[in-house]
């Protein structure tokens, strides 16, 4: 029912007018990006991802795949203005990443609410800080998210009352009040339930088939890269590198029986499946070594 649901609601231009607003000009670019950790005890230094390079379109939804250390969540909070490359830089819009934006808005993977407020409190505490908005704007604002995520009516229940997948749902919804042309997401179905993570993709192709924001979205799931993104981008071990970009060449919504039984789907699929298990065997042979 769900999948025919949001099947139904992505039927027509819906995400199609969302890809028509992609541009030649790249949203980010990544120049030569180096990025190491220090460890000052040990007197050593941990380089997480060595001389990447990786242009973003407007309207993209992108997914990065590779083992567990290979620099995939450097990447992103790079984007963010959360960590500064060693070497190389990160553009947005043609301009150096200095810092945290409200253009760019964060997902994590632990959902990060606070428990003290409700639903609608912790939507709002994305906007409580930001500049431009009155206080009826934002209400409205908070109302427009929380039911674009369809939770509607729980605006006073607290994190604790809720399941995973909602609470999940509202850090979607937070990151989703200011409006932010990209948005980042640090696997954010990885703490839930099977049935739960395939609900919340559906739900999350017909979010940004309606926002058309542009996505960077991490994921150790192959078959969630293909079913959401336009692209997966491949890392390997540490140092994490791009191994291959993979243009997704399925016709949306990707929910649909038939899609998922295409020979390309299953093409998509083990191209993606033998590079992963050889970076991720390559990451074991190192910590072993």
């Amino acid at each position: 029912m769900l999948k025919r649901a949001v099947a139904e609601e992505l039927t027509g231009d819906a995400v199609d007018g969302a890809r028509d607003d992609m541009t030649d000009a790249p949203l980010i670019a990544a120049h030569h990006v180096t990025a190491s950790y220090d460890n000052k005890r040990a007197g050593t230094r941990l380089t997480a991802l060595r001389d990447v390079s990786l242009e973003i379109r407007r309207g993209e939804f992108i997914a990065i795949v590779g083992p567990s250390g290979c620099g995939k969540t450097t990447f992103i909070n790079m984007i963010a203005g959360f960590v500064k490359p060693m070497e190389g830089e990160v553009l947005v819009r043609g301009l150096p990443v200095k810092g945290p934006g409200s253009d760019r808005a964060m997902v994590f993977q632990d959902y990060a609410l606070l428990p003290w407020r409700t639903v609608e409190r912790n939507v709002m505490f994305a906007l409580e800080n930001h500049r431009g908005g009155d206080k009826e704007h934002n209400k409205r604002r908070v109302a427009e998210t929380i039911g674009l995520v369809g939770l509607t009516g729980f605006e006073n229940s607290y994190p604790y009352e809720l399941s995973g997948g909602m609470r999940q749902r509202v850090g979607i919804a937070r990151a989703l009040a200011c409006d932010p042309e990209i948005l980042l997401m640090d696997e954010p179905f990885g703490a839930v339930d099977a049935m739960t993570r395939e609900a919340m993709q559906a739900e999350l192709e017909a979010i940004i088939g309606k926002t058309g924001q542009t996505v960077v979205f991490i994921t150790h799931s192959i078959d969630e890269a293909i079913t959401l993104a336009d692209r997966v981008v491949v890392v390997s071990s540490r140092p994490g590198r791009i191994r291959e970009v993979i243009d997704v060449d399925l016709p949306r919504s990707r929910f649909e029986d038939e899609v998922k039984l295409m020979p390309r789907f299953s093409e998509l699929r083990e191209h993606l499946w033998n590079l992963f298990r050889a970076e991720a065997l390559g990451a074991k042979s190192e910590e072993a070594a």
